[in-house]
């Protein structure tokens, strides 16, 4: 016990100030934020209003829908589709959406939407109409060619 006694602990003191000091200092640049969940589909998150947007800027497509498969029930009345747009290239620009049959043959309803913030949305009113269980297919596209397809199920429950 004795040859401990005349030791000194100084190089340890200033070491642990060390590191608590730049643990204080670097601190601040820490990200702390709530990191997406693993079913969140490229960071994207719903803002105020019902918006999509992105989170992170890695997503490379133009654009996307969220999900590939949305399911309606029978006394809804309307619909909203969300996706998300590359962010830098996009941002105003116009996107035409058309909801048509499995097959393409017809169109039953269309409009566009606008990429804000990274992300966009179909807004489908008088859904009501369409017929029970069945899939129907929504085509949003750019006006340079880029375009994504998201299918839409009406459930019912007879």
């Amino acid at each position: 016990m004795d040859r401990y006694k005349n030791m000194s602990f100084k190089g340890v003191q200033q070491s642990l100030f060390i590191v608590g000091f730049m643990s204080l200092i670097m601190g601040g640049f820490q990200n702390c934020a709530e990191q997406p969940l693993p079913t969140d589909e490229g960071g994207i998150a719903i803002v105020e209003g019902g918006m999509v947007q992105i989170v992170d800027q890695w997503y490379e497509g133009k654009l996307v829908f969220v999900e590939s498969n949305f399911e309606v029930d029978e006394v809804d009345t309307e619909a909203t589709l969300q996706g998300f747009c590359q962010r830098q290239l996009a941002d105003g620009e116009i996107f035409d959406w058309n909801l048509v049959t499995l097959d393409g043959q017809s169109i039953l309803l269309s409009g566009d939407s606008v990429c804000t913030g990274g992300g966009f949305q179909v807004n489908l009113d008088n859904i009501k109409e369409l017929s029970c269980d069945e899939s129907y297919k929504v085509h949003v596209q750019s006006s340079d060619g880029h375009e994504d397809v998201m299918f839409l199920t009406k459930v019912c429950s007879s």
